[in-house]
This record gives structure tokens, C-alpha cells and sequence, in this order.
């Protein structure tokens, strides 16, 4: 059986064809300066990112709100609540690490990683301004990091994840 999330042909009753070739040609625009060398220089780092991520969400993420409480619980305490956000995490990281394999090949997972990231992070940070400051040392970095660090070596650009298609 072939990849269903990466085989234009796969039949979902639709064709994607269309839409799959011109995101090929979108792909070959934009290549920074310096040409193939700094795409595989930041895609080779963007896996070092997502191996890292991914070993720490599966490994530390489960680890860490045990060692430091204050700093990942929020009170009140809803265990279900933080089985369930864990066993997320630990899911993200299992892809991460299959991800870092060839990371073109996942783009829109790292896009949602950054932009998930991102829009958890924001929420975290109000809530931890206004309700517990101790998480803005805790768990706000972690997934705070989490979309900050890819930025800077995404391979195809930043501007494309805000890009409509």
C-alpha cells in the first residue's frame, strides 16, 4: 500500500493533482541566497530540531511537571486534563522523531507545530500574567521554544506559513 499522505493518487474522490503540481511549483520558488547549501544547512538543523523535540516530548514532557509542580500544574488540578494534554505531547514527539526522517516531506506538520505552538503559547502567557506567574518559567519556555526555534532555520521560508494558498 502506498503513503496515503503523500501520494497525489491516493483516491479520496476527488483529484488533487491540480492542487498538489501547483504546490510543486510553488516549492521551487523563493531559494534564499547561497542557494541549495543554506536550504540543506537549515533543513539539516530543522531535523536536529524535531529529534530533539521529539525525544523531549516523549521523554522530559511526561518527566518534568512532576519535578517541578509550581512550574507545570495549574491549579485547580485536573488530572484527566493532564493525562490527556501529556499523551498529546508524547503523540507530537512520536511524529517529530518520524518527521526528522525527511522533514520536506512533512511540512505541514511542522507548520502545524509552529503555529500550534505558537497559539498555545499565547494563551498560556495571558494566563500565566494574570493567574500564575510560575508558569511563565515553566512550561510557557517549553512551548514557547517549541515554535521560536524552528524560525530560525525553517528551509522554506517563514513567510510561507501565513501564506495563503
Amino acid at each position: 500500500m502506498k503513503n496515503i499522505f503523500f501520494d497525489r493518487n491516493f483516491d479520496v474522490g476527488f483529484d488533487l493533482s491540480v492542487e498538489v503540481d501547483a504546490f510543486r511549483e510553488l516549492e521551487g520558488r523563493g531559494d534564499p541566497p547561497g542557494g541549495n547549501d543554506v536550504m540543506a544547512q537549515r533543513e539539516a538543523w530543522l531535523r536536529v530540531y524535531l529529534y530533539a523535540f521529539g525525544v523531549g516530548n516523549i521523554v522530559i514532557h511526561p518527566v518534568l511537571p512532576f519535578l517541578f509542580q509550581e512550574q507545570f500544574f495549574w491549579t485547580p488540578r485536573n488530572r484527566p486534563y493532564e493525562f490527556m494534554i501529556g499523551g498529546i505531547y508524547i503523540a507530537m514527539g512520536i511524529i517529530m522523531l518520524l518527521a526528522a526522517r525527511k522533514p520536506q516531506q512533512h511540512k505541514l506538520f511542522v507548520d502545524f507545530t509552529i503555529l500550534g505552538n505558537l497559539l498555545h503559547a499565547v494563551v498560556m502567557i495571558a494566563f500565566g500574567i494574570w493567574e500564575q506567574p510560575a508558569h511563565l518559567y515553566g512550561d510557557v519556555l517549553w512551548i514557547s521554544a517549541m515554535w521560536i526555534i524552528p524560525l530560525f532555520f525553517y528551509p522554506w521560508g517563514v513567510r510561507r506559513i501565513f501564506q495563503a494558498a
